[in-house]
């Protein structure tokens, strides 16, 4: 597992003293490098086949209906206002 803690690419980033390989400091410019990085150093923990079992599960809750959306909207709202 990496962690990876983006700034803007307007951010200016002083000297920074890392103790772990897989936490990245980096500027929002470089999060397509850094990921391609990681991903080629890194072995699948899943196949493809698994993936595609598990996007066929989960597609079914991709798209909410409109009541379930202005639900979701309300509880947001309410929750804001406190």
């Amino acid at each position: 597992m990496h962690s990876l803690i983006v700034f803007s690419n307007k951010c200016e980033l002083k000297k920074i003293t890392l103790t772990s390989s897989t936490v990245h400091v980096i500027k929002k410019q470089r999060i397509k490098r850094v990921l391609k990085k990681i991903v080629a150093k890194t072995t699948p923990i899943l196949t493809s086949e698994e993936v595609e079992q598990y996007a066929q599960v989960l597609k079914p809750y991709t798209h909410a209906d409109e009541k379930t959306k202005k639900l979701h909207i309300e509880t947001i709202k309410v929750k804001l206002s406190r």
